[in-house]
């Protein structure tokens, strides 16, 4: 009742002046302050009534309605503010703020523009435009405007990370790597930049950074991004033990998450557990059997362990409700070649080409079906392919190696072959080829460790049994030749 009457003696003053505004204005701007937006507005819009002439009030009115996502009225409410004050960059700022939470990024650059003619050396407006660039991936403009922020003398977190993300952007990965440092030092306890600053290091393949970033966060505060994420640093770096335990922690956190299981089953995967990998990824696809990712993966398992008519019918399955899928037609491929149907794999990673240019492990089973087909240019022109897109993949310098080999350019295969062991030492072709050209040069010694490794890695090929008996054989140890000619035999 008394608010009431407030109002209705408000509402019949015949004027108010500067005094009644600013004490509007301090009203809004606590509620504001507590975000209370919708409350804030009932002042505001008392004030715009008011004092007409009044910028800062129009600007307030903006922030409200922003924070109340009414992005119409608070563009509105925004231009009201920069027509009575054009030349305050701050309220530039705020309409392009406001233009950005609508999504109207060319709405948003261009006043930030505007804002940085009038100060070219405002801070905040350097810093909203360098977000911005980093968000269109223009990191050269963003690295542009956070140098006018002073972001590298900056003790500001946010825009230290900022930074960092740019010279990533721009391949300055040393002076990314020092800003990364940098921003550890001046926030040390704070738990949600050391997660962010994990997944910036680990998104620019420094994998061993990230998992020292996320290992930081104390165990008894990981959440289940954190443990997922370090998992997945983990298994990128090829560690299967600890990417096996967190991936088993983020578990335990959200037991209904598929991703947990389906990182576990991808680790064991890729180290060449095909059979210990079924189980998890059963489980993923149990529990997200709409996931095309997680059945193709599932059926990679079911092809490496040789339960080829299990993965026909799981693919058959997912190809019924998703047939342009690039990943499905890349995996039906492998079911293929599998099957040694090499026509119909050529045609399903074509396929997977045509859906997705991008899909590098689709272009690289192409290029070894070319090669094993002998169309040694066809598979040299993908695998060159892969290199610009990727220049350290394994398995592409392993296919270049192959191809020189076969041309009988032994220097460059060791060029290509090194290559690809410096990403992977456990890549299977560049060590097969390697050992074939250390047994070329009679160095047997060195020829019998290779092989040792690939038996090791892959003990159901009968081959590589075969090459370690025949070296074995150069170097006089005939008994041992023997037992892996014996072995060579029972892999077949």
């Amino acid at each position: 009742m008394l608010l009431a009457m407030i109002i209705v003696i408000l509402s019949h003053r015949p004027a108010m002046g500067a005094e009644s505004c600013d004490e509007f204005l301090r009203l809004a701007q606590e509620l504001l302050k507590q975000d209370q937006a919708e409350a804030a507005l009932k002042p505001l819009q008392e004030a715009a009534r008011v004092c007409p002439t009044n910028a800062k009030v129009f600007d307030l009115l903006g922030i409200a309605y922003d924070m109340e996502n009414r992005f119409e009225d608070a563009q509105q409410a925004h231009r009201r503010a920069v027509a009575l004050f054009p030349t305050w960059p701050a309220y530039r700022n705020n309409l392009a703020i406001s233009y950005v939470h609508a999504r109207k990024s060319a709405e948003a650059k261009a006043e930030w523009e505007r804002a940085l003619r009038l100060d070219p050396h405002n801070l905040v407006t350097n810093a909203n435009l360098a977000d911005f660039c980093l968000q269109e991936k223009q990191y050269r403009r963003a690295l542009e405007y956070l140098r006018n922020a002073r972001a590298d003398r900056s003790t500001d977190p946010s825009l230290v990370y900022a930074l960092a993300q740019a010279y990533f952007g721009v391949g300055e990965t040393k002076l990314a790597l020092e800003t990364v440092g940098r921003l550890s030092e001046l926030a040390p306890t704070d738990e949600k930049m050391r997660f962010a600053e994990g997944l910036l290091l680990a998104e620019n393949h420094q994998y061993l950074e990230a998992v020292k970033q996320f290992e930081a966060i104390p165990a008894g505060d990981r959440d289940f991004a954190v443990c997922q994420n370090l998992g997945l640093a983990y298994s990128k770096l090829r560690q299967h033990e600890p990417a096996q335990a967190a991936f088993e922690q983020a578990l335990r956190l959200d037991p209904s998450n598929p991703e947990p299981y389906f990182a576990i089953g991808l680790d064991l995967l890729d180290g060449r557990s095909p059979t210990q990998a079924l189980y998890p990824l059963a489980q993923a696809y149990q529990k997200a059997p709409q996931r095309v990712d997680i059945a193709c993966a599932l059926a990679e398992a079911l092809i490496q362990t040789r339960q080829l008519d299990q993965a026909g019918s799981l693919l058959a399955e997912v190809q019924a409700r998703a047939p342009n899928d690039a990943a499905l037609c890349a995996t039906q491929g492998d079911l293929f070649v599998a099957k040694g149907e090499d026509a119909m794999a050529h045609d399903s990673y074509h396929r997977a080409l045509q859906l997705s240019p991008e899909n590098l492990p689709a272009r690289l089973s192409l290029a070894k079906v070319y090669l094993r087909g002998q169309q040694t240019a066809q598979a040299k022109a993908e695998f060159e392919t892969v290199l610009k897109r990727d220049p350290t993949n394994a398995e592409a310098h392993a296919g270049l190696g192959r191809i020189a080999l076969r041309a009988g350019q032994e220097n460059l295969a060791l060029q290509e072959l090194s290559a690809s062991l410096r990403q992977d030492p456990n890549e299977l072709d560049a060590n097969e080829d390697l050992a074939a050209i250390r047994t070329r040069r009679n160095e047997f010694a060195e020829a019998q460790g290779i092989l040792e490794r690939l038996v090791k890695l892959e003990p159901n090929i009968a081959r590589y049994h075969y090459q370690l008996g025949r070296v074995l054989l150069k170097l006089g140890k005939s008994a041992e030749a023997q037992q892996e000619f014996a072995r060579s035999e029972k892999a077949k």
